[in-house]
């Protein structure tokens, strides 16, 4: 698990650790809006190329394969729309072509669903929303279940500078 200074210092470091220039991702079309931003622009700078589908229906993720696709990224529920993914029909075919499936678990929480359990290899949180319960933190987490992802995680989040800090940490473990 990796404390990051907010959601989408967890999603940028999530790319910036998946990614190289010339990788191809699909993601939800349902996502948060400014992961669609940071897709379609710094990303788009440093050479990543982005497919966005309705995740809801599996086929459309089959259709938008490449054979440089390295990430799939699905919020389920999505947001704002609240469609819902098969993840374990969409990590089945992701893995077949060797990309690594990433999840925004934001809206239902760890204690609704666990997108590991259904094949995601990724799973990341907004603190903002849900977790923390107070609305006065901003941070984001990312979960792993290897430690090897961990690792280059870790590394690529310490040079980003993104690291969430001990007050917002001690805020959000709070009661």
């Amino acid at each position: 698990t990796l404390g990051c200074a907010s959601g989408m210092a967890a999603t940028h470091t999530i790319f910036a650790s998946l990614l190289n220039a010339g990788a191809h991702v699909i993601c939800s079309a349902a996502v948060y809006g400014p992961t669609t931003t940071l897709l379609n622009t710094v990303m788009k700078r440093f050479g990543i190329e982005t497919t966005f589908v309705d995740t809801a229906e599996t086929e459309n993720v089959q259709n938008a394969i490449k054979e440089n696709t390295k990430v799939v990224y699905v919020e389920t529920p999505g947001n704002p729309t609240l469609c819902i993914s098969d993840l374990e029909a969409i990590s089945k075919l992701a893995h077949e072509h060797g990309a690594k499936v990433v999840v925004d678990n934001t809206f239902m929480s760890p204690a609704l669903q666990n997108p590991i359990a259904f094949g995601a290899d990724v799973i990341m949180h907004s603190l903002t929303k849900f977790l923390n319960g107070h609305a006065d933190v901003v941070g984001g987490i990312i979960i792993v279940k290897d430690e090897e992802t961990y690792k280059q995680f870790r590394k690529t989040l310490n040079q980003l500078g993104g690291v969430i800090d001990p007050f917002n940490s001690f805020l959000v473990h709070r009661d």
